[in-house]
């Protein structure tokens, strides 16, 4: 089957996320021609959408995978966030992450500027974990690239915006399994609970 887009209709009008239609004609085996549409939501505008090229070189977010190594005891934590995400109805804990802004040459840069911002540390040796990815390709054009970093300096400085009900805190690696099984105080996204299960792998020893 062949795919070719034809159309973008933009159904709504806001800063940071739109609903779009995208419509298609896809040439079947038979050699035919049927319009098919698909709704999505995107970031991009509708210009972007109808021009892209599917460059999946430049993320749209980084997840950051921060940890922390006690100097004495040489216990590692993880830093967790706990944050109210509307279409949820409920906060759901996680781990840092951002959106790359324009002026951000990768997802390196996008970590330290969001490690700052969210949880108020400053980060070392940046290792790129998963390079940009889908995140959710039946629903949006979002990508993601995770990242794993080590917290060299605990500033404790947020600086949220208007609503971002966010907190964040060091969870000790050995209790973060305790948190994985404990599904009614901690709604943890699929996503995060397989990051967090390389991470007990990769600091286990």
């Amino acid at each position: 089957m062949e795919w070719l887009l034809k159309d973008v209709i933009q159904e709504t009008d806001h800063p940071f996320l739109n609903f779009y239609t995208l419509v298609y004609e896809v040439i079947g085996d038979d050699m035919k021609i049927k319009p098919y549409r698909y709704f999505m939501a995107s970031r991009n505008s509708k210009d972007e959408l109808l021009a892209k090229t599917h460059d999946y070189s430049r993320p749209s977010g980084v997840l950051m995978a921060l940890y922390y190594e006690d100097p004495e005891s040489k216990e590692i934590s993880i830093m967790m966030t706990r944050q109210f995400r509307p279409p949820m109805g409920d906060y759901m804990t996680s781990v840092p992450a951002g959106l790359l802004d324009p002026e951000d040459e990768d997802e390196f840069e996008a970590a330290e500027r969001e490690a700052y911002e969210e949880a108020g540390v400053e980060i070392s040796d940046i290792e790129l974990l998963c390079p940009p990815g889908a995140t959710s390709s039946g629903f949006s054009d979002e990508m993601n690239s995770v990242v794993l970093a080590r917290i060299s300096r605990i500033l404790n400085q947020n600086e949220l915006e208007e609503f971002e009900d966010l907190s964040s805190g060091l969870v000790p690696l050995s209790k973060v399994r305790e948190m994985m099984k404990d599904t009614e105080k901690y709604k943890i996204p699929l996503h995060i609970r397989l990051l967090l299960l390389y991470l007990l792998e990769r600091f286990k020893a």
